[in-house]
């Protein structure tokens, strides 16, 4: 796994991720948050497996972030969001977390970053 100080180096536009409302002046912090989320079965965190899609961040600290799943039938669903609510709970300005899960679009491999794709042993995408 990189180095935080090295994927903090990359743009969070890398990884698809579009920030709203207050989250765009946060963005940094976040990003060190929600690369801290680990997908509990592939061991790679979230933003580089490419299944975030959009944070925002409301004037009263309520957060949300749309992202999407590799398949429906994820069995690690509450785990997940659970997960997310703890880190990006620790940002002092985030006082509620909601996570919505969506499949539109539909995640694809397109979607991994280069260091999913070495770390899934598959040709990097792009």
């Amino acid at each position: 796994r990189k180095g935080r100080s090295e994927e903090m180096s990359v743009s969070a536009s890398t990884y698809g991720i579009v920030f709203k409302g207050e989250a765009v002046n946060h963005q940094k912090d976040i990003m060190a948050q929600l690369l801290e989320v680990i997908d509990p079965e592939l061991g790679i965190d979230f933003p580089n497996l490419g299944l975030i899609y959009e944070v925002d961040l409301n004037l009263t600290g309520e957060c949300t972030v749309v992202m999407t799943l590799t398949t429906p039938a994820c069995p690690l669903v509450f785990v997940i969001e659970k997960d997310f609510q703890e880190k990006l709970s620790q940002i002092a300005i985030i006082k509620a977390v909601t996570v919505t899960i969506t499949f539109d679009p539909v995640w694809s491999i397109q979607r991994l970053s280069p260091f999913a794709c070495v770390c899934l042993g598959m040709p990097i995408q792009g």
